[in-house]
């Protein structure tokens, strides 16, 4: 499947808090938000950095007591909407090895790249408390999430609040008006980085360019 979506990084966690309380979001929710749930994610690569290569990534996360793997493509990210593809299945727990993806689309993929044997190196974590809003803007549902939390890569870290809107059925225009509020609104601006992208900066000691 595609995923399309638009993440927004927000100076503090103050301001994030405006946004998901304003009307802006409230007049859309389809239901009341989810409580904050710990997502804690580890981003994989061979020795041989073969996704790193592709501009692809690997990554195992745990959702409060669940595991799940998923594996994107490069896509394209203008003006912070992204948009790639992508496999998820659920795993047994963090990845150490190809072989301990179970068989369907995403391990097809990963041993395509990276064949079907290998060691997988941990290089990004990113330790996360997120809140789900569910939206619907005149028949476009939208998952909106609020991020709040961690990225750390080869020992150092960065604080990271974001906003991130998914396009779950519909057009995504309705996406782009939206941030285009919010834009306007409060002290965010489009991510130009996902976060494995925020990660491998760390990792090789470059300067994360936010803006």
């Amino acid at each position: 499947m595609f995923e399309q979506e638009l993440k927004l990084t927000a100076v503090d966690q103050p301001t994030l808090q405006s946004i998901v309380k304003s009307t802006d979001i409230t007049r859309h929710l389809c239901q009341i938000p989810t409580a904050p749930r710990r997502f804690l994610a580890r981003y994989h690569d061979t020795k041989e950095r073969h996704f790193q290569a592709l501009e692809c990534y690997l990554r195992s996360r745990m959702e409060g007591d669940i595991f799940r793997a998923a594996f994107k493509e490069k896509g394209v990210i203008l003006d912070g909407l992204s948009i790639r593809k992508e496999y998820e299945c659920d795993i047994d727990g963090w990845l150490g090895e190809i072989r301990d993806l179970p068989g369907g689309d995403l391990k097809d993929c990963v041993t395509a790249i990276a064949g079907h044997d290998g060691i997988l190196e941990t290089l990004v974590i990113v330790d996360m408390q997120r809140t789900i809003y569910d939206l619907d803007i005149d028949g476009t549902k939208i998952e909106c999430v609020s991020d709040v939390g961690v990225i750390e890569g080869n020992g150092k870290k960065l604080d990271l609040c974001e906003l991130e809107l998914e396009l779950k059925s519909g057009v995504i225009e309705k996406i782009s008006e939206l941030g285009a509020v919010l834009n306007a609104k409060y002290d965010v601006r489009p991510s130009q980085l996902t976060k494995h992208q925020i990660g491998l900066a760390l990792w090789e000691s470059k300067s994360v360019p936010m803006t």
